[in-house]
């Protein structure tokens, strides 16, 4: 009976060794996965700041296409105009 009692309570110790290691292991794989969530919002939140940069410069870039437009048919016809004065110069 006492071999049982003292095995027993071997097996106790073991098992609470590997409660205590395994719990501990979780607490850490918790810790973890805290990190990664909080990473992953961080970066969340990053890449949404970048994608409206992003909107921002293509309407930049839109607005400065039109204006070349613009420039472009405001170079013709003074080219045009100039070539006129040009001609009746001479």
């Amino acid at each position: 009976m006492q071999r049982n009692a003292e095995g027993e309570d071997n097996r106790n110790r073991e098992l609470q060794a590997q409660l205590f290691e395994r719990e501990t292991r979780h607490r850490n794989l918790e810790d973890q996965l805290l990190v990664a969530r909080k990473e992953q919002d961080n970066i969340r939140f990053s890449n949404n700041n970048v994608l409206e940069r992003n909107q921002d410069i293509k309407a930049e870039l839109d607005a400065l296409q039109s204006h070349c437009t613009v420039l472009g048919g405001q170079n013709k016809d003074l080219n045009v105009e100039l070539e006129r004065f040009v001609q009746t110069d001479e």
